[in-house]
C-alpha cells in the first residue's frame, strides 16, 4: 500500500505593481537594442550620408550651364565665350596639363578644365569650393565626370575636395560645387586638378 503524498498547495502570483511592470519593459527594450544587427545600430549615420550623397548629387546636376550673371571675380581668369572662340584665330595655345600644384589657373586635365576657383569654409570649419569647369572633349552627346581638386598650402597639401559635372556639351564651361571633410586653411593656395573618369 502507497501513501500518496498531496502536492504541494499552489500559491496565488502576487500581483504585479507599476514599478515592476515599468522595470520589465525597460529591460526589454534593452535586451531588444542590444540584439540589433550592427546596420541596424549605424542606421543614422547611414542616413545622413545618404542625405548628403543626395545634397551632392542634386546640387552637382541641378547647376547652370549659362554663364553666371553676377560680376566676375578679378583674382580668377575666365573662359572665352564658345562663341569669341569660334570668331577668332586661335592666338595662344591651350593650357598645358597640369604637372603638380599651382596658382595659375586654367588647368587643362585630359577633356577637363578648370577655369576658376574659390575656396571657402563651408560653415561646418570644412573646406568648400565653386569652380567654373569647361569641357574640351568632342563628344556632341556631352562629357560626365567626377573631379578632384588637391589645395595646397606652402607646398603640402591640406585638402582635397570632390565634385562632379553631368552631360556637358563641349566648350560649355559648368559651375561645379566642390566639398571635402578635410579642415579649412587659409591661404595662399596651389591646386591640382584632376578629372577621374
Amino acid at each position: 500500500m502507497s501513501i500518496d503524498t498531496p502536492p504541494p498547495p499552489v500559491r496565488p502570483e502576487q500581483p504585479r505593481t507599476h514599478k515592476d511592470a515599468k522595470a520589465d519593459a525597460k529591460a526589454a527594450k534593452a535586451y531588444a537594442k542590444a540584439q540589433r544587427s550592427w546596420y541596424q545600430k549605424k542606421r543614422y549615420i547611414f542616413s545622413l550620408g545618404a542625405f548628403l550623397l543626395i545634397i551632392v548629387i542634386a546640387a552637382a546636376s541641378g547647376g547652370s550651364t549659362d554663364p553666371p550673371t553676377t560680376a566676375p571675380d578679378n583674382n580668377a581668369a575666365r573662359a572665352p565665350a564658345t562663341s569669341q572662340a569660334e570668331n577668332q584665330p586661335e592666338e595662344k595655345a591651350a593650357p598645358a596639363a597640369a604637372s603638380g600644384p599651382t596658382a595659375k589657373l586654367p588647368i587643362q586635365n585630359g577633356d577637363w578644365r578648370l577655369d576658376s576657383i574659390r575656396v571657402k569654409d563651408d560653415g561646418l570649419g570644412d573646406f568648400g569650393g565653386v569652380a567654373r569647369v569647361t569641357y574640351t572633349g568632342a563628344n556632341p552627346a556631352g562629357g560626365t565626370n567626377l573631379f578632384t581638386l588637391t589645395v595646397f598650402v606652402g607646398g603640402k597639401d591640406v585638402a582635397v575636395l570632390n565634385g562632379s559635372a553631368e552631360d556637358v556639351k563641349p566648350g560649355t564651361a559648368e559651375t561645379v560645387q566642390f566639398i571635402s571633410g578635410d579642415n579649412f586653411v587659409g591661404g595662399p593656395y596651389k591646386f591640382d586638378f584632376q578629372n577621374d573618369l
